[in-house]
């Protein structure tokens, strides 16, 4: 079930604990949202444009591991708009991501010594 935020700082509350300055998801993912859930989104994304000018061009999310070294994207290709993900298609590469990082990591432990 999710959870509701009725303080007055909702987006403080859902980043919790964390010291994450972006919110960063997949095209993929989105587009895989039911229709109504995506109209919705864009409505709200339309509205933050109104209000600011924030949009940077020329910027890129690229993923490191703890020791700086860039990692491969498993969400990057959006199939010009056709990926829908499923649950387990989402699953299945949130792992292969984290077993990525994890392995990088260790292969740099590795070559320092």
């Amino acid at each position: 079930m999710a959870k509701v935020y009725n303080c007055d700082a909702p987006i403080h509350d859902w980043f919790e604990l964390t010291y994450a300055q972006y919110l960063a998801i997949p095209r993929s993912v989105l587009q895989s949202m039911p229709i109504d859930w995506q109209q919705r989104f864009v409505k709200c994304l339309n509205e933050l444009d109104e209000r600011f000018e924030w949009r940077r061009s020329g910027c890129w999310v690229k993923f490191k591991n703890s020791r700086g070294r860039f990692m491969k994207d498993h969400f990057a290709d959006y199939e010009r708009g056709r990926r829908i993900m499923t649950q387990e298609k989402v699953k299945h590469l949130s792992k292969a991501h984290e077993q990525e990082y994890k392995e990088s990591n260790v292969k740099d432990k590795n070559a320092k010594k």
